[in-house]
């Protein structure tokens, strides 16, 4: 059998690339940044230096950068005119994870570009092996006498075990591959049925509620919108659904609703609301002249609370857990709406009549399943997940069939 040298190669980055805890210890940034890099510079590399993209995946990529910019300059103008100049500090970050999520772009791009229809299978494969060496294995060492009990059940409650095996970027991450393989790869079902079980494994061993949550709601989606409506009508009833819902919650969390709602119907939410309150509380409010803070400045101010281990009550301030929450604290309320309309709605149109009516569907239900997720968790800046959010897209793409488009689709 001979083995592909430079497919192998990747595949080891790949591998390293989702590890981002190892036996319970968490990967610094820095490593796993570097490791992207180095992936980019294979890539390059094993292409012959050859840059070009088609005309598809290049657009997809200027389309995809193009808010990531915008809310850069936006966060600038708000410091250096509106609300004053942060702690440098706080610039550097806001430009340094911009620039990550640019290298996750392009990382996608280059993987993608050179890998086509097998570039989910071997990042999903990749995965796997990832989360075996990385949490399985460490599983049956340190807890040998739970294991089996929690890789039948996915349930435990010993914090410790549970550390080993919530690895969020990548479980996140699978969920794109899994809605993929159910409704956008038109291949026979023998030929995709192995990865779809990957799939489903990694998502129930590094179990997330909120994705759980985020997958049945795109499952009803797809099958009582999406498939019964053209593509416009679909992004017309998505847009306002995720208008609403995030509006809804950025103001139930300002007037302490969520609170209310949470202790009514027994929500646990991890601590998370205590912070949700004291943000809102005191760097923000809910109102149409609300202009925000700057992208990232939140994050700082609570990095710097949580150093000191500053308490409200008795309970202590986190991270913030919410990106729809840091989102608005970021750009304000204009703002996020235009931020909300562009990623579901304009991206949507354009990239149907670009990439095609596949892509579009694909790219539709993977930002409301993206959305879900927002609500509760950190995923903006996840690299895994975010890069599979991309290359799922791509590959629902029929590069140069335009067979599919229907241009009147979009026309008022």
């Amino acid at each position: 059998m001979k083995i592909n040298l430079n497919k192998f190669i990747i595949s080891i980055i790949i591998i390293c690339f989702c590890t981002t805890r190892f036996w319970g210890i968490n990967i610094e940034w820095y490593i796993n940044l570097s490791i992207r890099i180095v992936a980019i510079l294979f890539l390059i590399l094993s292409n012959g230096f050859k840059l070009k993209f088609s005309k598809e995946v290049s657009g997809f990529a200027k389309i995809t950068a193009l808010p990531i910019f915008l809310i850069m300059v936006y966060s600038c103008i708000n410091w250096f005119i509106i609300s004053g100049v942060p702690e440098a500090d706080v610039i550097r970050n806001l430009f340094t994870s911009s620039s990550y999520l640019f290298i996750d772009i392009l990382l996608a791009v280059l993987f993608y570009s050179k890998y086509k229809g097998e570039s989910v299978d071997l990042f999903v494969k990749c995965g796997f092996i990832s989360y075996i060496i990385g949490s399985i294995v460490p599983l049956l060492v340190k807890f040998p006498s739970n294991s089996l009990l929690y890789l039948i059940t996915s349930y435990s409650d010993n914090y410790d075990l549970l550390y080993l095996t919530e690895v969020n970027d990548l479980t996140f991450g699978m969920g794109f591959c899994l809605l993929y393989y159910l409704f956008f790869d038109n291949r026979e079902k023998n030929k995709k049925r192995f990865n779809i079980i990957l799939c489903i494994l990694l998502i129930f061993w590094g179990l997330k509620r909120v994705e759980i949550l985020a997958l049945v709601l795109c499952y009803v989606f797809y099958r009582f919108v999406m498939k019964k409506n053209h593509i416009k009508k679909a992004t017309a009833i998505a847009t306002c659904i995720v208008l609403v819902v995030s509006y809804s919650y950025v103001m139930f969390i300002h007037n302490s609703e969520l609170i209310s709602l949470a202790n009514k119907y027994n929500i646990n939410f991890m601590g998370r609301l205590t912070t949700y309150q004291y943000v809102a509380n005191n760097y923000s409010s809910f109102n149409l002249t609300y202009l925000g803070i700057g992208f990232g400045h939140i994050d700082e101010i609570l990095d710097e609370l949580v150093r000191i281990n500053y308490r409200v009550g008795y309970i202590p301030v986190i991270s913030l857990h919410s990106d729809i929450l840091r989102m608005y604290l970021g750009i304000g309320f204009i703002g996020f709406g235009l931020w909300i309309l562009y990623q579901m709605s304009i991206k949507t149109k354009i990239l149907y009549k670009k990439n095609g009516e596949n892509a579009a569907k694909a790219y539709l239900l993977f930002t409301i399943f993206l959305f879900i997720l927002y609500l509760t968790d950190n995923t903006y800046s996840y690299p895994v997940t975010f890069t599979l959010y991309l290359i799922c897209t791509l590959a629902a793409t029929k590069i140069n069939d335009n067979a599919e488009k229907k241009d009147d689709v979009y026309e008022e």
